[in-house]
C-alpha cells in the first residue's frame, strides 16, 4: 500500500477552486494529514475537504482558520475523518459538512459561526 502522511503548519492559503483536499478515491493506502497554525480562506469550493469512498483519510485540524469559502470542512465518504481543535469555521456558506457517512468531530475547543448554515460536529468524549 502507499500510505501518506502529510503536516501542514503556519501556511495562509487563499483563492482558488479549493483550499486542501485530501483525496483518497485513487489510492491503495491512507491518508493521515495533520494541518495547523493554518488560515484557508476565499476559495470557490472547500477550505478543506476529504474524499474517502474506500480507503482511509484522516485529518486533524488544530488552530485552523476556515473562512470565508463555500464550505469551511467537508467529508465526503465512510472512510472519511476530520477532528478539530482550537479551530474557527466562519462566513461560510456551509461551515462544516459530512455526506455519504464521513465523520467531523470536535474537541470541544472549536468555534463554528456566522455560516449560512453552520453544520454540526460530533463530541469526541475527553478523559
Amino acid at each position: 500500500s502507499a500510505d501518506v502522511d502529510v503536516f501542514i503548519r503556519n501556511s495562509n492559503i487563499t483563492g482558488g477552486a479549493n483550499g486542501i483536499q485530501a483525496d483518497s478515491t485513487s489510492t491503495t493506502g491512507s491518508i493521515d494529514m495533520t494541518i495547523s497554525d493554518t488560515v484557508i480562506a476565499s476559495t470557490d469550493n472547500y477550505g478543506v475537504s476529504l474524499v474517502a469512498p474506500s480507503k482511509p483519510v484522516r485529518v486533524t485540524l488544530d488552530h485552523v482558520f476556515s473562512i470565508n469559502n463555500d464550505v469551511g470542512v467537508r467529508v465526503n465518504g465512510a472512510w472519511g475523518i476530520a477532528r478539530l481543535a482550537n479551530s474557527l469555521v466562519t462566513g461560510n456558506n456551509a461551515g462544516v459538512q459530512s455526506a455519504s457517512g464521513g465523520v467531523i468531530q470536535s474537541y470541544g475547543t472549536n468555534r463554528v459561526n456566522a455560516n449560512t448554515v453552520d453544520g454540526t460536529m460530533t463530541p469526541i468524549a475527553q478523559k
